[in-house]
């Protein structure tokens, strides 16, 4: 038989119930802050940072075909155009310059058509300065088809990145970037660019910082 001292320290049967009915409560009511205050408790979050990076790519007509002429978005890296695998592009786009020293953007699906198919990229021209494009447009993308940018234009850019793996983002919620031509070399025909990415799929803001939509 227990001594009066274990009667006394074993816990009433009710107290799990109750401490756990407590728990539930305090959820709720966490929950419910948050939906008062306009947060959804059960939107995904964003876990990367936008980033910004000043690129130099180099024509994709040139007669050194070693140079990189692509841009992988999600890796941040300019990269000669190439097959991961033979199966999926390891870009996003392509850099390419004319005779005007305009930029000529091509997207992947105009450059390879891989086994494993190529990610769709969008392009938009906006009005306005870089830092001025806050939030990717949801809509008005030109997709599958050449863009041409000159020095000094914003071009915002819908796609679905790549990575190891493959296509990154799916096209119901795909990543979000934007481009400058800031300069085009004469001599090399050589695109300087400034391009910041948001590697977070289904998010817009094109603000530094982790993206809240």
């Amino acid at each position: 038989m227990p001594s009066p001292d274990a009667r006394r320290s074993a816990p009433h049967p009710a107290a799990a119930p109750a401490r756990l009915l407590a728990t539930l409560v305090l959820a709720g009511a966490a929950a419910l802050t948050a939906a008062c205050s306009g947060e959804d408790p059960f939107a995904i979050r964003a876990s990367l940072e936008t980033t910004l990076d000043t690129v130099v790519v180099f024509p994709f007509s040139s007669t050194q075909p070693l140079l990189p002429s692509g841009l992988d978005l999600f890796g941040r890296s300019v990269v000669r155009p190439t097959l991961r695998g033979g199966v999926v592009p390891n870009f996003d786009l392509v850099v390419d310059t004319d005779a005007q020293g305009r930029v000529l953007l091509y997207p992947a699906s105009l450059v390879a058509s891989p086994p494993g198919g190529s990610p769709r990229t969008g392009f938009q021209v906006i009005a306005g300065s870089f830092d001025a494009l806050e939030t990717a447009p949801k809509s008005g993308y030109r997709f599958d088809t050449l863009q041409v940018a000159a020095v000094g234009q914003v071009i915002a850019i819908e796609g679905q990145g790549v990575s190891q793996q493959g296509i990154y983002c799916g096209t119901t919620a795909p990543m979000h970037a934007k481009l400058i031509v800031d300069s085009v070399a004469r001599a090399t025909g050589a695109a300087h660019l400034r391009v910041r990415t948001n590697p977070n799929c289904g998010f817009r803001s094109l603000k530094a910082g982790l993206p809240d939509d």
